[in-house]
């Protein structure tokens, strides 16, 4: 017998073999616990973060080749360890991001009766509200805020919840991230798809620390998309069901309200083919989308306030973009193009492109 066969016949090797999501869900946690131990990654102190990362990455895309590979009955174990992930990472300072402070300050101007949008978080009025627990620690002193009508509703509400909590805010997040794998798994079920593979959505570390670490807001518009392409599911092929596509529609909404690229998958949600190969424009989706989101932007729209906020100002900004944006941008400045034009407008043209 080799040295390997010895090795693999043991107790030990059987077990792991027999059980190898719980395995590498044990081998997780206590890389997740190691940045409890560290502390803050910024500044100058991101080297560490490094390899947790790629380790924690490494042991998910094991799971993810096992989900891939077979069938299993983990659903209950994904779920549990999911929860664990982001339940060890609620007590770490938000360092590799600063943008929740300004979720639970737009969440304590509207406490106090201010429409978000009407002054930058330095502005005199305001002046009772600062602290340094929160306002200090935001980025973007002098400007309003960016985020839409549909992310300052859920800020209010979380601010009623948990006032002036950064860790309040972090499991609202985490609650959404949660909704979406639950709502994944039906989806994966409607395509006929393990709906074990909903781990590859529930288990990356990218997720738990941009949910709960940094409690990112792009968390509150999952469940959204994730409902609306459920919706699109089940819907009948080959008929137009005006309530699925007013249920899309309104689902989509809801998403552009949280953050408004959401909005480039309308014609992946929209444009379908029937039963005969026939492509069909359902009208209750785009009305009902439209609806929604004026519906949101209407109940802050006041005079003197502008809703949008700091959005303009922010697509103007050159900074932190991806290869193919800089590459736009690039182009853009080569041929007298307004810099900022290709990558506001040519990335929902290349989604409708590739929808079509």
């Amino acid at each position: 017998m080799s040295i390997w066969q010895a090795v693999t016949a043991t107790a030990p090797a059987r077990w792991i073999a027999a059980h190898p999501l719980l395995t590498l869900g044990l081998l997780s946690l206590p890389l997740y616990g190691l940045v409890l131990v560290h502390g803050d990654f910024r500044p100058r102190r991101m080297e560490p973060f490094f390899p947790i990362f790629f380790g924690l990455f490494g042991l998910y895309a094991l799971a993810c080749v096992i989900v891939m590979a077979r069938r299993t009955s983990s659903l209950p174990l994904i779920f549990l360890f999911a929860v664990i992930f982001n339940l060890i990472l609620i007590p770490s300072r938000p360092t590799l991001s600063d943008d929740m402070y300004r979720y639970v300050w737009d969440g304590r101007v509207q406490a106090a009766g201010v429409n978000p949008y009407r002054y930058p978080s330095d502005a005199e009025e305001l002046t009772d509200l600062r602290d340094n627990e929160i306002w200090r620690l935001m980025n973007r002193l002098d400007a309003v805020t960016i985020y839409p009508p549909g992310a300052q509703i859920v800020f209010a509400a979380t601010w009623r919840i948990f006032p002036d909590s950064v860790a309040g805010m972090k499991l609202v997040m985490i609650a959404a991230t949660l909704l979406a794998g639950w709502l994944l798994v039906h989806l994966l079920k409607a395509l006929g798809q393990p709906p074990e593979r909903a781990l590859i959505f529930l288990w990356p570390p990218l997720l738990m620390f941009e949910v709960a670490h940094a409690a990112h807001v792009d968390a509150l518009y999952l469940p959204l998309i994730v409902g609306a392409f459920l919706l699109r599911a089940r819907a009948p092929q080959d008929r137009v069901d005006w309530r699925y596509e007013a249920g899309i529609g309104a689902l989509l909404g809801a998403a552009v309200l949280i953050k408004l690229y959401p909005a480039i998958l309308a014609p992946c949600l929209w444009s379908l083919r029937d039963a005969a190969g026939r492509r069909r424009w359902r009208l209750a989706l785009p009305v009902a989308t439209a609806l929604t989101v004026l519906a949101g932007y209407a109940l802050y729209i006041q005079p003197g306030v502008d809703a949008l906020g700091f959005l303009p100002t922010y697509g103007r900004e050159f900074f932190n973009v991806s290869p193919l944006m800089r590459w736009l941008t690039d182009w853009a400045i080569a041929n007298d193009i307004r810099w900022w034009l290709p990558g506001n407008l040519g990335m929902p043209l290349l989604m409708v492109l590739v929808s079509g």
